[in-house]
């Protein structure tokens, strides 16, 4: 009887340790597998962040190249409307005469710098 007995110990102990060695087997793998996928969430997440930092940066500074290009654009429409609402007398003939034909009034003397060559 006692060997009966020591049979089916063995036996029980033999199937514990056959499920115990599969539950250790599975466990460590489950565990590796969610440390795997949280630590390449975590290096997605950090790679998308630096990604997304990288293209803020790129848009900050076209966005200011942007905004010196307006303010030189405004202050060309200015120099433009007035030209537009200056009225057309004699100065303004004599300065377009001056700047667009380089004609000069015969009384003035004129001036050459050849050093800016």
């Amino acid at each position: 009887m006692e060997e009966k007995e020591r049979l089916k110990n063995e036996e029980n102990g033999e199937r514990d340790l056959g499920r115990a060695v599969k539950k250790g087997i599975k466990t460590p793998h489950i565990k590796v597998i969610a440390r795997l996928l949280l630590a390449t969430l975590i290096i997605a997440s950090i790679a998308t962040f630096v990604t997304g930092l990288m293209k803020y940066s790129e848009l900050q500074r076209e966005k200011e190249a942007l905004e010196q290009k307006v303010e030189e654009y405004e202050a060309e429409v200015e120099k433009l409307e007035y030209l537009i609402d200056c009225p057309v007398d004699y100065d303004y003939i004599v300065r377009i005469a001056k700047e667009k034909l380089n004609l000069y009034l015969p009384d003035e003397i004129i001036y050459h710098n050849d050093s800016n060559k």
